[in-house]
């Protein structure tokens, strides 16, 4: 069922299609409007947010396979509400020659446990972590978390590799709740962090085209809780033109 129609949206052009119909996807319809970019969403029937706003709405199964793919067939660009959504159907989407945006390979940095390994092959600093699976292997995780939890001398943040989101799936741990903790966990696998302080925190927003450039803003707040915002252009080599800070 489609709510819309090529005549009720933003005009001609290339038509975006979205993956969920939730807050997000309702902010990218109210931001998309005035711009002229024409968006079409593919959203359960239960989903709040962007049925309200959206230009055209396909009523569907956002994580059922068949639907993304007869979705996909009438829009020129995918992206997604949020990143969980089955990576295998997206990658066999860009085999067949559509545009996902973004990519197979970057979503796959929505997985903890990839992401954490990725960083320390590429040099990237981040906090000592294990990553322990009890559904592959329930013994051998609580000895991986045990000998983990003792080496880090301090208190653990365990965080579900795939489907977390806004501090969903992560548990504060003080040392001897950590064993009993992976003992009874059931789902994806876990990777395991020392807890650190944190002097600040950090969002970067980048916008590209496909030559790799664009703006980029990136926000934060530092140990004194001041704001700041840092806008510059990034290079496909990571460049970074110059740039102005703000509090």
């Amino acid at each position: 069922m489609v709510a819309g129609s090529a005549d009720s949206a933003a005009g001609p052009g290339p038509v975006v299609g979205v993956l969920g119909g939730g807050q997000l996807a309702r902010m990218l319809c109210e931001a998309a409007s005035p711009m002229g970019v024409r968006l079409r969403v593919l959203a359960a029937p239960g989903d709040e947010g962007a049925a309200e706003v959206a230009p055209e709405l396909v009523v569907g199964d956002p994580t059922d396979a068949a639907a993304i793919r007869s979705f996909s067939a009438g829009v020129d660009v995918l992206t997604i509400d949020h990143e969980n959504v089955d990576h295998s159907v997206l990658a066999a989407l860009e085999a067949d020659g559509v545009a996902v945006r973004p990519g197979v390979r970057t979503l796959g940095f929505s997985d903890k446990a990839h992401q954490r390994r990725a960083f320390t092959q590429a040099g990237i600093p981040v906090p000592r972590f294990a990553v322990v699976d009890p559904g592959a292997n329930a013994s051998r995780a609580v000895a991986d978390a045990a000998r983990f939890t003792e080496s880090v001398h301090g208190g653990v943040v365990a965080k579900a590799s795939r489907g977390g989101y806004d501090g969903r799936a992560v548990w504060m741990l003080a040392p001897e709740e950590v064993v009993p903790f992976v003992a009874r966990y059931s789902g994806a696998p876990l990777v395991l962090e020392e807890r650190v302080e944190l002097d600040c925190e950090l969002a970067v927003l980048v916008a590209r085209n496909l030559e790799w450039r664009g703006p980029d803003v990136a926000r934060g707040r530092d140990g004194a809780g001041r704001r700041h915002v840092r806008r510059g252009g990034v290079s496909r080599a990571g460049d970074r033109d110059h740039g102005e800070a703000c509090a």
